[in-house]
């Protein structure tokens, strides 16, 4: 039903849009990752290193431009991600749940400035395993999910090589607000601590492009966490 509604509003949309003096942009993208996930023990120093690899992230980003005005754009993404681990319990892999994150940004264009700054909200929810219960209360092995609401400024820039064009960007989040899904018995403190990204973007032809992105998380709470991911991917322009 919802995908029959969708279908049935988007054309509709696509109408209206052309009378709300803005222009909009929204691209699909399919990526993989790999990503690697350290947690120390602050108790003991003991670390303990997992891999979070994704083959299946889903992402749309998308923006608003004035149509008057090229001053400013606002931009956001939205992803969701299924994570494969390689830890093994009991006999069994045990894999995270999804992750997923959401992204708005206020873009600025400055006269003479070789990119355009932004600055905006992130969030988004990844997890980790109980590795200071396990090491020191010999718990079972199982997953906390983290959700981190990030104060976000960072540079973008769109520029063109022959007949191909570029999108690059790099941020740098702090967190301002974090929860977690589980009470930690050892700590009742949540991840806090800053994140940066990495992103060039480039076209394959008039609708299809090729990403790269390269993300890291330093962070600390009931553990000290150091998160690296890097991916590739597929777009499609929709509109």
């Amino acid at each position: 039903m919802k995908i029959l509604l969708l279908i049935l509003f988007f054309p509709c949309f696509l109408n209206a849009k052309e009378s709300m003096g803005y222009d909009f942009s929204l691209t699909s993208y399919y990526s993989v990752s790999k990503g690697n996930v350290e947690e120390t023990v602050k108790q003991t120093g003991v670390t303990q290193n997992t891999s979070q690899n994704s083959f299946l992230t889903l992402e749309l980003r998308g923006g608003i431009h004035p149509r008057e005005n090229n001053l400013y754009f606002y931009s956001w993404n939205l992803y969701y991600s299924q994570l494969k681990s390689d830890e093994v319990t009991l006999g069994e892999k045990i894999n995270p749940p999804p992750a997923w994150g959401l992204s708005i940004h206020y873009n600025r264009n400055i006269e003479n400035w070789y990119a355009s700054p932004f600055v905006g909200v992130d969030v988004e929810s990844f997890s980790t395993f109980n590795t200071d219960e396990a090491r020191i209360n010999g718990n079972s092995l199982s997953f906390r999910q983290h959700n981190v609401s990030y104060g976000t400024i960072g540079l973008s820039k769109s520029f063109r090589i022959d007949q191909v064009n570029f999108f690059a960007q790099a941020s740098f989040s702090y967190s301002v607000y974090s929860t977690s899904d589980k009470t930690n018995s050892l700590s009742d403190e949540n991840f806090t601590g800053l994140k940066y990204m990495t992103y060039l973007g480039f076209s394959l032809s008039e609708n299809t492009l090729f990403h790269m992105f390269y993300k890291r998380h330093i962070m600390s709470g009931p553990t000290e966490l150091r998160i690296s991911r890097f991916g590739i991917g597929l777009g499609l322009n929709i509109f």
